[in-house]
């Protein structure tokens, strides 16, 4: 596949574990033939038990729908594999690792943001072009004196009197 890599084999999703268990792997390749919903719940359960290896989902079909969905369930990449050619699965190896490692970067990034702006004694809140709230951090909801599910969608009207309000 790739110079220095090597494949391990397993025979179903609890060999896989355990191989998983065991070894550190850079990339996954989950067989998702056969039935569909079959396919997308080993891949549910390979990605909630394993969630910071990459998976790549191989099928027998070129079906679009299978393969939003194998995605939408956490797969990086969905190869048919009678389509399979040497430069495309190089690729799609180097693409899913990437976008993995990318995606665990934005997650990490996000948790930082969100920490930061809960934590800050200043209010914080986002509103849409509607003028209506979309979020609020924990300081702006206590001065508020409600919960965050409370002022969701509202606006300033519903909180302060018209004259403040429209100000």
């Amino acid at each position: 596949l790739l110079p220095g890599s090597t494949l391990t084999h397993a025979a179903d999703l609890v060999a896989a574990f355990e191989f998983l268990g065991q070894e550190k792997f850079n990339l996954v390749f989950l067989s998702v033939s056969g039935a569909a919903e079959d396919g997308v719940a080993r891949l549910e359960a390979l990605n909630l038990r394993f969630p910071d290896i990459p998976i790549v989902a191989l099928g027998e079909l070129d079906d679009e729908n299978l393969a939003v969905e194998t995605m939408r369930k956490g797969a990086e990449e969905y190869l048919v594999t009678g389509q399979l050619a040497e430069r495309v699965l190089r690729r799609a190896i180097r693409y899913a690792i990437e976008r993995h490692h990318a995606e665990e970067k934005l997650v990490a990034s996000e948790a930082f943001y969100h920490s930061l702006v809960e934590n800050l004694p200043q209010n914080i809140f986002r509103k849409n072009l509607d003028e209506q709230f979309t979020f609020a951090n924990q300081n702006f909801c206590s001065v508020a004196g409600q919960p965050l599910r409370n002022i969701i969608v509202k606006t300033d009207f519903d909180f302060y009197p018209a004259e403040l309000a429209a100000k």
